[in-house]
């Protein structure tokens, strides 16, 4: 019986020696990464526009290869002790009392590279380093995030892949595009009167902003080509499996789903049933006597599944194959993408403001192309879910840590209603990180090999992305945006001295 009980004791000291190791890997990974983004330099560089841009948003989507960057995941001593993780950027337009401005926030080491993608396509902006706007607005103001008005939405697409034929599971694929400036005929370069720019909505509300009003507006990208599995898992992970995949094996999911269209596994004669041909005659058969005796099926018998021929396929079928293929034929980037309005000191129009940007990128969208549904700040509708009002102020001020940190590439732990209500309960007299360590630490111990999903991403391909950001022309006539009467460069590096 001893031997027994030892055992059981070295067998209990190996599992929780192993749980240790565990936590404790767990922990250090934490540890390094947030230790590596600590490090980073960062740049904010903003676009001041020329007068006159007479070029279509595909040179945005050339300039735009500056923001592909693989590098620093090369093998696992850099992922694992430095804590390395993907490059990502920051693309941003911001209201700052009506007066809009562009900017772009950058590791300080690919300053110079984009500058010369920029310069190469919009040879007439000025480009400057400055300082991070939203770190001075609440300063200037002196309030504090929770106690501002503040309103904003987190965009996330709609469409969803569906792996099994009752559609119980099912894997988010943004395998569809949004509506682009190709759509709009900007490829064309049409006369500035006859154009049609989608990014023009959002300015001329951000412009007709006044005194104590704030309009913020991010996308924050990463390339997807680090997301391989190799790099760093992939972004969509399948229900069924568990297997993490890249937009590319979504989509030629959903491409094998479309082209062969299996029919409903329908019974056509169960076990025991006479089988009739056709022609709705029963079907004969000889006996051991030699006499005719109708046909029985011996088993259930289903209908086959049959391949859709091209011809077959819809209308709306046709499209979105033709969708597809356009989406994955251009490089693709993981997206984060905020919209937020901040009122100080109860100034301006709050539920117009509100109503103005949840409608500012309705554009981009509709049928047959993909849609995005916007994720507000505050989740509660009704005010039992809210007792203390705080935790509507908390939202707000994890949205607003969310978007001045540039976070939602790299969560520490994923979503959970339940937790959240918990967290929110037991720490109601608490500061906001006290909360999030709470549910840091819950995560960790607990889910030690859950590895979090990223909350509110999706994919973009560059023509995607070029028209929910790039530069207008004369067709944006905001008086807000401030643009240079002449172009300034430095001086040739040949000048003989």
């Amino acid at each position: 019986m001893q031997i027994v009980v030892d055992i059981l004791l070295f067998l209990l000291a190996v599992f929780f020696f192993l749980l240790l190791c565990v936590w404790g890997w767990r922990f250090w990974l934490l540890y390094v990464q947030q230790r590596h983004l600590a490090s980073l330099k960062w740049t904010m560089l903003e676009i001041r526009l020329p007068k006159d841009i007479n070029v279509s948003p595909e040179a945005m989507e050339t300039a735009m290869v500056a923001f592909l960057q693989g590098g620093g995941l090369g093998n696992w001593y850099v992922k694992n002790i430095n804590g390395n993780m993907p490059i990502f950027f920051s693309l941003e337009i911001a209201s700052l009392e009506g007066s809009v401005h562009f900017y772009i926030r950058t590791q300080s080491k690919f300053k110079q590279l984009i500058e010369n993608n920029l310069y190469s396509q919009y040879p007439g902006i000025e480009i400057r380093e400055t300082e991070d706007y939203t770190q001075k607005v609440f300063i200037e103001h002196r309030q504090k995030p929770s106690e501002a008005n503040l309103w904003g939405i987190t965009w996330t697409p709609t469409n969803s892949l569906k792996l099994d034929s009752e559609g119980k599971k099912t894997i988010e694929g943004d395998y569809k595009m949004f509506k682009t400036y190709i759509d709009y005929g900007l490829n064309k370069n049409p006369k500035e009167e006859y154009k049609i720019d989608p990014i023009t909505p959002l300015l001329e509300w951000m412009g007709s902003l006044g005194k104590g009003e704030y309009g913020w507006y991010q996308i924050i990208i990463s390339d997807e080509a680090n997301y391989n599995n190799r790099k760093w898992p992939a972004r969509y992970v399948n229900p069924i499996t568990h297997e993490h995949k890249q937009l590319k094996d979504v989509a030629e999911m959903r491409l094998k789903q479309i082209r062969k269209q299996e029919t409903e596994r329908k019974i056509k004669f169960k076990k025991g049933d006479i089988i009739k041909d056709e022609f709705g005659y029963t079907k004969m058969r000889k006996n051991e006597k030699g006499e005719d005796v109708p046909m029985v099926a011996l088993i259930d018998v289903y209908e086959d599944s049959r391949e859709a021929k091209e011809v077959e396929l819809r209308y709306e079928e046709k499209n979105e194959i033709e969708q597809i293929y356009r989406k994955v034929s251009k490089p693709i980037v993981l997206a984060v993408m905020r919209c937020a309005y901040i009122s100080m000191n109860g100034a301006g129009n709050f539920g117009h403001n509100v109503q103005s940007v949840l409608s500012n990128l309705k554009q981009y969208t509709g049928a047959p192309f993909n849609s995005l549904k916007p994720e507000p700040t505050s989740p509660y509708d009704y005010e039992w879910e809210d007792p203390d009002k705080k935790r509507a102020a908390w939202r707000r001020e994890e949205f607003f840590e969310a978007y001045v940190e540039r976070e939602g590439l790299f969560p520490h732990f994923g979503k959970s209603e339940g937790l959240d209500g918990t967290a929110d309960s037991a720490f109601w007299n608490k500061r906001l990180s006290d909360v999030k360590m709470f549910k840091l630490f819950y995560h960790s111990i607990f889910n030690p090999f859950y590895h979090p999903p990223q909350k509110d991403v999706f994919a973009l391909n560059l023509e995607e992305l070029a028209s929910f950001y790039h530069f207008p022309g004369q067709v944006a006539t905001t008086p807000g945006i401030e643009r240079v009467d002449s172009i300034k460069s430095d001086a040739p590096n040949n000048l003989p001295i």
